[in-house]
């Protein structure tokens, strides 16, 4: 039997079986590349609400067991990271984290190792659903996995502690303690008490001191709602000070990327490398894919996100472009528009006030946070709406017009305000001029995703900075009908009477897999 292609069916059927990654023209690619195919944003928004409603955060959280990442993760500096941690019954815990050179975790640089313990204090007054904890270190040791980190380790480390460091070389793949507590009963082997070179190199494990456990829906196959889904646990650890200097004493009030747990980390071919590694054998994780995205369209939050000083939030991004027939006759400049809404639960479910706002942008270089290219940002127009009494009590208190008209703000009343500069109340200033950092890629299930840099307000005295800290990535999706329909949610399916939509590379790999399998095996049909 054949399709309308001319290919036998069992063809084809191979084909979902054995997709191959070997070219950008294969199913997942192509389609999901069309711009008809992306899943609309109003069933995205669907979808991860009803995972919102099905998800629940257990408090106080029981963060007992081992959480590692789920992916290479970016730290502001930047520093490339992986994480692998363990905390037991008896509150103490063994964390591990692997730093790497590049922004795919392939190439391991060195690791720390930190032992200690930790004892939750209570519901956290400045990031609520969170539980803060206090902690203590009982040692922390370094492997450098080169020549080069392991003489670069060393120096940095005997500039600290020039006391404590006697060896002169350092060799790779060797342990060294660079912090020990006087607690010979954590760790008999060391004879020097009390001493920190951790400042040497900025290693702070401070994100402990703010936790949250969250068990949400974890999608198999798609985006559609009938789609088979098992609970995943995710441990969301306290973010990390955007300035190296600044990490010793600062208290998280926001979340890093989240931790899954081993237990539930099914599907996951990130996690499994992650499981299997050890101080001494760090994981090399597969580069991620090079196919980019377009920047025009749509994105959206996945769900409720946090920033710090506990502030929550959805975001819904748009990107235009001018055509470039159009930009060859005349320089145009890039546009985009956003829409931001504000609540005051880390479920997103107390709107407290949304913004809309607009401007233009434009992507510059490639950033020195590898992967990332610059981006500058001007904000031209922001219209505010407050959702909740006591924001417009708020509003309504300024003396003067310097957030909107004076005493006219009204519950669900919007106001553009381009008029009064922005809203001084609110931390909004117009016109704004921000650098920023951008970056697209596909996950696993090939949705387009999107990172922007938290962005820093351009000005003589950030003229210099560099912006290396990450907003949690937004997803594409295709703008809503106007007339209220919208498309089915992607799925990997396909049907088989559809010529066009088989590529094929792909016929050709299945028929290559097929004659190898029997060449070498003696299959047969």
């Amino acid at each position: 039997m054949t399709t309308d292609c001319g290919a036998p069916i069992w063809i084809l059927i191979l084909g979902i079986i054995f997709p191959t990654g070997l070219s950008n023209e294969h199913f997942f690619i192509t389609n999901s590349i069309s711009e008809g195919l992306l899943p609309s944003c109003g069933a995205l928004r669907k979808q991860y609400e009803e995972d919102e409603r099905l998800s629940f955060a257990p408090f106080p959280p029981d963060i007992s067991g081992q959480w590692i990442s789920e992916r290479c993760e970016i730290r502001p500096g930047p520093e490339f990271i992986a994480r692998k941690y363990e905390f037991y019954k008896n509150h103490t815990f063994k964390m591990i984290q692997f730093f790497y050179g590049d922004p795919n975790c392939v190439l391991p640089l060195y690791s720390l190792v930190a032992h200690g313990s930790f004892d939750p204090i209570g519901p956290s007054w400045v990031t609520p659903g969170g539980l803060e904890i206090d902690f203590t270190l009982f040692n922390v040791k370094a492997t450098p996995y080169t020549n080069d980190v392991a003489e670069e380790l060393f120096y940095r480390i005997n500039r600290t502690c020039p006391d404590i460091v006697q060896k002169r070389h350092w060799k790779p793949h060797h342990q060294y303690l660079i912090y020990s507590y006087d607690d010979d009963e954590h760790d008999e082997s060391s004879n020097l008490t009390d001493y920190d070179c951790l400042h040497g190199i900025h290693a702070v494990f401070n994100e402990i001191q703010l936790i949250r456990i969250i068990k949400r829906p974890g999608r198999i196959i798609s985006f559609s709602p009938r789609s088979k889904f098992n609970m995943k646990s995710y441990l969301y650890l306290g973010d990390i000070h955007p300035v190296p200097e600044g990490r010793f004493s600062y208290r998280p009030t926001s979340y890093q990327e989240p931790l899954i747990s081993v237990d539930t980390a099914i599907h996951c071919h990130t996690c499994a490398k992650i499981i299997r590694s050890s101080v001494h054998n760090p994981p090399h994780l597969h580069p991620r894919s090079s196919v980019s995205v377009a920047l025009k369209n749509d994105w959206i939050s996945r769900g409720c996100e946090v920033l710090s000083y506990g502030t929550f939030l959805k975001r819904h991004y748009t990107f235009e472009t001018p055509e470039l027939r159009v930009r060859k006759r005349k320089r145009l400049t890039s546009t985009w528009r956003a829409e931001i809404n504000y609540f005051s639960d880390p479920s997103c479910l107390h709107p407290i006030y949304s913004t809309n706002l607009q401007g233009t942008y434009a992507v510059g270089r490639e950033s020195s946070v590898q992967g990332f290219q610059n981006m500058e940002i001007i904000t031209t127009s922001t219209i505010l709406t407050p959702q909740d009494a006591s924001i417009v009590a708020n509003l309504n208190g300024h003396s003067g017009d310097v957030c909107g008209k004076q005493g006219s703000w009204i519950l669900g009343g919007s106001q553009e305000l381009a008029k009064t500069s922005g809203c001084m109340g609110l931390g909004i200033f117009l016109p704004r001029r921000e650098k920023s950092l951008i970056k697209t890629e596909r996950d696993s299930r090939d949705f387009g995703l999107l990172y922007l840099g938290v962005s820093q307000v351009l000005s003589d005295e950030t003229r210099n900075n560099k912006p290396t800290s990450i907003h949690p990535p937004l997803v594409n999706c295709k703008k809503d009908d106007i007339d209220g329909n919208e498309i089915s949610p992607l799925s990997y399916s396909m049907p088989l009477n559809s010529c066009s939509k088989f590529p094929t590379s792909t016929i050709s790999f299945t028929l290559f897999v097929v004659v190898h399998l029997i060449v070498n095996h003696s299959w047969t049909l």
